[in-house]
Order: C-alpha cells, then structure tokens, then sequence
C-alpha cells in the first residue's frame, strides 16, 4: 500500500527518495503555536501526530507519515522566524552553545493505529561574528525552515554534531525506516524519483518544516 507523506518539504521528499520507495505527498496545513510552558518533547510530538491526523481526514484509508522538526536551546522553542531580526536574534541565541534539534515521526495506519518516535541531534555552533550572522540573515535561508538548513551557510558554523544528521534535515532515515518496514510500507522495487519533485510540489515554497 503506497503511504502519504504529510509535507510538502523537498528536504524530507529528497530524503525518502533514498529509501527506494513509492510514496505520494499532501502538506498538512494546523496550527503550530506551542501551548502555554509546552516543552520541545511533547510539542515536537504534537505536531506530528497532528499533521497525521489533518492528512488522514483527506485519506481516511491510507498510511500517513508525518514529521516535525524544531530547534531548542534548553526548554525554549525556536519557531520559524518570522523576520529578519527573529531570524538575527534566533543566531545570537544559539553562537558558540550547543543547542538540540527535535524531529518527531508519527505513523497514522488505515486503522487508526499510531506509531511514533522521537530523534533528538545535539548540535554545536562556533561563536559567531556579527558579519556572519548577517551573511546568514541576508542570504533568507532561515526562511520557513527551524532555524536553518544544516545543508546551507549554517554548515560551515557547526562545529560539532552528535546524532543523526538527517534529524536536523527533517527525516531521520534510520527511524524511518524502522518505521516503514515494521509496518509492511517499505517495498525496495518501487521508487519515487527526485524528478518528481516540482510536480508533486506544484511549485509550492521551497524547504518547508
């Protein structure tokens, strides 16, 4: 049975493709404002279930995979930046300290079933000189993402990264693939080609968590 992935984001659909699987995609627009004292665990988790859940009243009887992913320094969240200065302010935050990215898998099943799984990525970044924050805010990269793209100007500041670094792209692999294969979805003989990807996008906005 071919899944649905709940995101319209190129990193994930680039991500899956290299699990050789057939999958369609359907984004999954909620709301994602933290609750009140909300900690990154249980609103990582939340989201996923979430967009599970807002894909599957669309697709009653198919498998949804979901994802979310967010940036933490300690129990503070970092939602998307809305602008510039959110964006500056969000790279003070996190220069020269370690922070955490949290992407949380939720499994929605035609029965109703759900499965989920937590990877959480310590990730360092150097001090950074106010010129290289700027670079950064000026290239628009924090741009609908958590933060940054481990995969753009961010990568050259990283200086350490313990866990999987496909956690910080959006879709841990290895997990994932637990996932899928526990379930009966990952079928090798079928692939979704990354040139796919700006049909079943339709043009929408580029790296969306």
């Amino acid at each position: 049975m071919t899944f649905i992935l709940a995101s319209l984001s190129p990193s994930r659909f680039a991500l899956l493709t290299q699990l050789g699987v057939s999958f369609d995609v359907h984004g999954a627009n909620i709301d994602e404002t933290p609750i009140v004292r909300e900690r990154p665990t249980p609103y990582v988790m939340r989201m996923a279930r979430e967009k599970a859940e807002k894909v599957s009243e669309l697709f009653p009887d198919r498998p949804i995979l979901a994802a979310d992913t967010i940036v933490a320094v300690g129990t503070r969240i970092l939602r998307k930046a809305q602008s510039k200065q959110e964006a500056h302010d969000h790279l003070r935050l996190i220069s020269g300290r370690r922070h955490r990215v949290y992407t949380a898998l939720a499994l929605r099943m035609p029965s109703g079933a759900y499965y989920t799984r937590l990877c959480v990525t310590h990730v360092a970044v150097k001090i950074l000189e106010a010129d290289e924050i700027d670079f950064f805010v000026q290239s628009e990269e924090w741009r609908n993402v958590a933060v940054y793209r481990i995969e753009g100007i961010m990568g050259m500041y990283i200086r350490m990264i313990r866990g999987l670094s496909s956690t910080v792209q959006g879709l841990p692999l290895w997990d994932v693939y637990a996932l899928l294969k526990g379930h009966g979805l990952w079928n090798p003989s079928c692939r979704t080609t990354a040139g796919e990807l700006p049909t079943l996008l339709s043009a929408r906005s580029l790296w969306v968590w």
